[in-house]
């Protein structure tokens, strides 16, 4: 009997000090992991139809690899990736994704490529496989001797973009910028870009920075005008604490922490279970439901022709897409989408993705909305008609195959564009 209860007891020991080490392995390869990436990809890349052909070991190594890039926070209006080197996952030395800006060698053309996870290409196998990536192939595959440089940076909207375009990309003297936008634009969707470069307080919600309020307006874009034009800071308005937000997240992160039976996504889960500040606003929803489309059109016509002034005055063209949704396309969506859990975030009002998907749909995209803007093309419907076809890992982020079709409509438009730019 004795003998059996030492086995036991080894057996205890063993399987306290494995999960141990495995603990201490996650930390090490996830030190100071985002649960947002957890809630967005690594659940979900156990299990998701998107990623049977890949192997159990290489799914978790990617998840590893997404959630282990880190952020340079040290200028709070813009997370830069600092540099990563993976299998998956590959950030250079300019916190761009995938290999370094001289790789090429010569005189290629350059494209800058900005836009949030969807360009960055938080859900997608490899480097290779982005929108960005697939694009510089076709290019290349078409006779073009281009590189298109991946500056998505997750979470970003157009006014993160159009900030990062005048930090860090101007001075590198491009020659084309493309803007993939539409999902994140629900962030703060009234906040023009004047307001968000005078925020000066900040709040960090599962791995995003938002602006709450700020010398120059409050994070909703409503501002008084003052007696001198400019506008005042909006009167103090009663905060709230929101548990349910960090709650979502932790719970998914305990799901995590249940899928690699490691004890590091308790330690997630605890850890985001701390409330969150935000402000209260008892208008918010209704506002988000009614105003969306109007306000996002505004923020468009703000940063994309912020952005097209600045290449008509540098040189470089500017294209820019509206991106696509998984209820943009006139399409049967498939089973797996079907399924897809969308309102992740636990206690939003509307959910998450209504919101997206009411924004994008009520958007107007005339062309001649957008001045100077000269390039400005609709996605939207580019899934028109692949009924059944498993496109989306969730309710805005696509499979490599689906980064292929996408970056297969921007390269009918954007190739014509390029031969006509080489030869002026």
């Amino acid at each position: 009997m004795s003998v059996v209860v030492s086995y036991k007891r080894q057996s205890v020991v063993f399987v306290v000090m494995a999960v141990i080490a495995l603990a201490a392995t996650e930390i090490a390869v996830r030190y100071a992991g985002d649960p947002a990436l957890d809630a967005y990809v690594c659940t979900s890349f156990m299990d998701s139809i998107l990623y049977s052909g890949v192997a159990h070991r290489d799914r978790v190594n990617m998840c590893r690899e997404y959630v282990g890039v880190q952020y340079d926070r040290s200028d709070a209006r813009m997370r830069v990736p600092l540099p990563f080197d993976g299998t998956h996952v590959n950030i250079n030395g300019d916190g761009f994704r995938g290999p370094p800006l001289d790789a090429f060698g010569g005189d290629p053309y350059t494209i800058y490529m900005l836009g949030g996870s969807t360009t960055y290409g938080l859900t997608t196998v490899s480097d290779d496989r982005t929108i960005p990536a697939q694009l510089e192939r076709k290019l290349r595959g078409g006779g073009i001797d281009a590189r298109v440089i991946n500056a998505g940076v997750p979470g970003a909207s157009t006014n993160e973009e159009r900030y990062r375009l005048e930090r860090d990309i101007a001075h590198r003297d491009p020659d084309m910028v493309i803007m993939y936008d539409g999902v994140n634009e629900w962030i703060t969707p009234g906040l023009s870009y004047d307001e968000f470069l005078a925020t000066d307080e900040w709040v960090e919600v599962a791995g995003l920075i938002f602006p709450l309020r700020g010398a120059g307006g409050s994070a909703n874009g409503t501002a008084a005008e003052g007696a001198d034009g400019p506008p005042n800071p909006p009167p103090p308005r009663e905060r709230t604490t929101r548990w349910s937000l960090g709650l979502g997240i932790g719970v998914i992160s305990l799901v995590n922490a249940v899928d690699y039976r490691t004890g590091i996504g308790v330690i997630n889960f605890l850890k985001d279970m701390v409330p969150v500040e935000v402000e209260a606003d008892e208008d918010a929803p209704e506002r988000a439901r009614v105003d969306y489309g109007p306000a996002v059109e505004r923020k468009l016509r703000d940063n994309w022709g912020g952005v097209c002034e600045a290449g008509d005055r540098m040189g470089f063209v500017t294209v820019n897409f509206l991106q696509p949704h998984i209820g943009t396309s006139n399409r049967t969506v498939s089973a797996h989408e079907r399924g897809i859990d969308s309102d992740i975030l636990v206690g939003l009002d509307p959910p998450l993705y209504v919101r997206a998907s009411d924004l994008l749909a009520t958007v107007d995209l005339d062309p001649a909305g957008y001045p100077p803007c000269r390039h400005v093309h609709d996605l939207r419907g580019v899934f028109d008609g692949m009924d059944g076809v498993p496109i989306y890992f969730d309710w805005s982020h696509m499979s490599g195959s689906g980064n292929d079709v996408v970056a297969s409509a921007m390269y009918e438009i954007v190739r014509p564009l390029v031969a006509d730019d080489i030869t002026a």
